[in-house]
């Protein structure tokens, strides 16, 4: 009897031992589980490939910096608070075109050409260029070539590879007809946008049958993705201001100022379909953009739009802006420099738009749009 009562006990020893086993190897396997998970989280910048991730994009202007350019000390009062940017929606994959035959090469689509070097700053200061006449924008897509590549093998001729369709990007809107010589034209320009005010500022504009040239930063346009759909809707021409608007930033070097335009390129034609070249680099050209940063820029394809007249909507909240404007177009001190204003997408800007467009017009303005036909003007070139 005593055997058997012995025999049960260690049978019932035996199992919670072997219970006890399993448990131990379920828990370290869950916490094995729990190591590849934080892994996984905590993976290396490197295998981000969102260009426009914050923490790629900081990480490629300072492996993009080749020499720092020590910025001068910025007006307090200038410096605005830039919106934080809201978690980039995925890009939809664009549907893959149709192959060409086998037997021949793929055509090759068209570069952009090169803008040319400015001409010559004026007498004046800031100075001046002689704006060329507005044109109808060019379609902003590339164009797929018309020729193909010419057979390697010696004694053919080259064969011809039909073009691949491709449906145009949408247009900019811009000016058929250029200003008349000595006619009062003014481009409304606003900064920093798009904002909780745009659609506000957008109906002011449509209530006096005006349109806008819009220069946008990056964060903002992936924080209202649907006010960029308005501003494309209702015609506003849409520019570029760059993705840190910060000058220690932006100007570290000609390749930042070019990576953060690309970067804002990029997202307005995922979004909208359009490709713009039309810049204004973060409070103005002067003195930051060099003659090296000018030069990598137009290399990019850009074109760098400064203002004439900065209305200081910045730093007047009471709508003394508009008064400030209207003086100075009265002793504007420039003969061929186009009338751009600068103005900034704001609420206390939009409150006083009304009030200073009703005095453009009995003074007899009209109001033009920037477009890529034109000659860009800057202060520093």
């Amino acid at each position: 009897m005593r055997q058997g009562k012995w025999f049960k006990v260690c049978v019932v020893m035996l199992a919670l031992i072997v219970v006890s086993v399993i448990g131990i190897r379920m828990k370290n396997s869950s916490v094995q589980a729990e190591k590849r998970l934080v892994q996984e989280q905590n993976k290396p910048l490197e295998n981000k490939t969102d260009a426009t991730h914050p923490d790629l994009f900081e990480n490629n202007l300072v492996k993009a910096e080749k020499s720092r350019t020590p910025a001068p000390a910025l007006d307090e009062g200038y410096a605005e608070a830039v919106s934080e940017p809201a978690k980039e929606k995925p890009a939809v994959a664009p549907a893959p075109p149709k192959a060409a035959e086998a037997s021949k090469p793929a055509a090759e689509p068209k570069t952009q050409a090169v803008q040319p070097a400015q001409e010559k700053q004026m007498a004046a200061v800031p100075k001046a260029h002689q704006p060329q006449k507005e044109e109808p924008a060019l379609d902003q897509a590339q164009k797929p070539a018309q020729k193909g590549e010419q057979a390697q093998s010696g004694g053919q001729k080259p064969a011809s590879v039909p073009s691949q369709v491709k449906e145009p990007a949408p247009r900019q809107p811009a000016n058929v007809q250029p200003p008349k010589a000595g006619s009062k034209v003014i481009y409304l320009t606003f900064d920093d946008g798009p904002s909780r005010d745009t659609l506000k500022l957008i109906d002011t504009l449509n209530a006096y049958g005006v349109k806008g040239t819009f220069f946008m930063l990056e964060p903002n346009m992936r924080s209202y993705p649907g006010t960029i759909s308005a501003l494309k809707k209702n015609g506003e021409v849409l520019g570029l201001h760059g993705v840190t608007h910060d000058a220690k930033k932006i100007y570290r070097s000609p390749q930042t100022v070019v990576t953060e335009m690309t970067a804002a390129q990029n997202t307005l034609r995922k979004m909208t379909g359009i490709k713009t070249n039309l810049i204004r680099t973060p409070y103005g050209s002067s003195p930051y953009m060099k003659p090296d940063y000018m030069k990598a820029v137009n290399n990019a394809g850009f074109k760098l739009w400064d203002w004439t007249i900065d209305t200081n909507d910045w730093r007047y909240k009471n709508g003394e802006f508009v008064s400030k404007t209207i003086k100075d177009l009265e002793h504007y001190p420039y003969r061929t420099a186009p009338r751009i204003l600068l103005m900034h997408d704001k609420q206390t800007t939009i409150a006083h738009l009304g009030e200073l467009l009703i005095c453009l017009k009995k003074n007899g303005y009209s109001f033009g749009l920037l477009n890529e036909g034109m000659k860009p003007y800057s202060q520093e070139h």
